[in-house]
């Protein structure tokens, strides 16, 4: 069954970045504006935050493709501030500056150590067209096949566990 999920997971995750590639080229003609941000922050299993059992930093890079009326955001997350993680995002924004809302779903797929893939769902605000305020949410994936603790001291990090979430600050740039 958790090699069933892991395919089914990696498929999604697949397909998304392969579509995402066809339609980046797509939206080559239809780009209004092109952006890329940066920044940092943590997951936690719970809300409110005072219940989470564990807390991990996380680092943030993006590189958004505007279009009509989605963007494309290719990102990368450092779990644990330096474990690459690639994902990608289909997102929207709605409002203008000086704050705007910023709504995505996309996934994510630790390849490199852990196996670890998921599904996410941000909800943010964009102030001043410059920063960002994220929650993102991780409501279904698969369970790491390395165990992350071999990099922490606490045991806490052994096996994810869905759903879990994430609170990032990050600086927004555009070209």
């Amino acid at each position: 069954m958790k090699r069933i999920k892991k395919i089914f997971i990696s498929t999604i995750v697949i397909t998304c970045v392969l579509g995402s590639l066809t339609q980046a080229t797509l939206f080559s003609q239809l780009t209004t504006k092109d952006s890329w941000g940066v920044g940092v922050g943590a997951t936690f299993n719970k809300i409110p935050l005072p219940l989470s059992t564990f807390s991990l930093p996380i680092s943030y890079l993006y590189y958004e493709q505007g279009g009509t009326d989605f963007n494309i955001r290719y990102m990368a997350f450092g779990f644990d501030g330096f474990i690459p993680v690639p994902g990608v995002e289909i997102n929207k924004t709605f409002g203008k500056a000086p704050v705007e809302l910023s709504l995505g779903a996309g996934g994510f797929a630790d390849l490199l150590i852990g196996g670890h893939c998921g599904i996410t769902l941000r909800a943010g605000l964009r102030i001043l067209g410059e920063y960002e305020l994220n929650l993102f949410a991780i409501p279904y994936g698969t369970a790491n096949s390395v165990n992350y603790s071999t990099f922490e001291a606490a045991d806490v990090y052994s096996t994810i566990q869905f759903p879990y979430y994430g609170l990032m600050l990050s600086k927004h740039f555009d070209f």
